[in-house]
């Protein structure tokens, strides 16, 4: 996240893409990138006293992006948020004609991971569940993105005529939506691969090998 935004702010195109002729990242999803990698970092340490407060601001800091660049998409008006920091002078993608604005499906990525950081400050069953169901939501639209690239489609292309993320983007969600859930490892799929059981065993072995024969013979046809 600081090397895309580094990349902005010194206007060189390789940190944006990472991977040349690919979608750029934009500005602020690399700041929520560093919001959240800021907010996770937050739980390795021992509890202190400004831990949960910094932890929450951070997380809704995300949030509140997410969901006005949403808004910004479904009601068809601009705040300026997409270009407060940094402007963008090139589009992102063809199909893209907002400049500075994260993708739809990256703004609902960014909208979900953030609600599910903030219910993790509630401390009650029923907000770690649905944090727990927000991640998977996330590792789930990430896999699927990653995958259209493979594949050579997006669903959101064709689905809501709207750019879909840059890759390196995917792969952060996916990582860090990963992440997330196993602040809560006894919560949701999570627990079905961190479990001791023979079946938890079986799952770690055998699920993410299944997904990637599934995809590669996917690709291959």
């Amino acid at each position: 996240g600081v090397l895309v935004m580094f990349g902005w702010v010194f206007s060189i195109p390789v940190l944006q893409q990472i991977i040349p002729g690919f979608v750029a990242m934009v500005f602020n999803t690399a700041f929520c990138f560093v919001l959240f990698g800021g907010a996770l970092l937050l739980t390795q340490y021992e509890a202190g006293k400004y831990q949960t407060p910094a932890f929450f601001i951070l997380s809704l800091i995300s949030t509140v992006i997410g969901a006005i660049t949403l808004l910004q998409f479904l009601f068809h008006f601009n705040t300026g948020l997409d270009e407060l920091f940094v402007n963008d002078y090139q589009k992102v993608s063809e199909s893209h004609l907002f400049p500075g604005r994260m993708a739809f499906n990256a703004a609902i990525d960014v909208l979900i991971l953030g609600s599910g950081l903030v219910l993790l400050t509630v401390k009650a069953r029923f907000a770690d569940i649905l944090a727990q169901v927000c991640f998977h939501a996330v590792t789930i639209l990430s896999a699927v993105a990653l995958i259209g690239y493979l594949y050579g489609v997006s669903l959101f292309d064709s689905l809501f005529y709207v750019s879909s993320m840059a890759t390196h983007t995917a792969i952060l969600f996916f990582a860090l939506s990963i992440s997330a859930s196993l602040l809560n490892p006894s919560v949701g799929i999570a627990k079905l691969f961190t479990g001791k059981n023979i079946g938890n065993q079986l799952a770690k072995r055998l699920f993410i090998l299944m997904i990637i024969m599934v995809t590669l013979f996917g690709s291959l046809r």
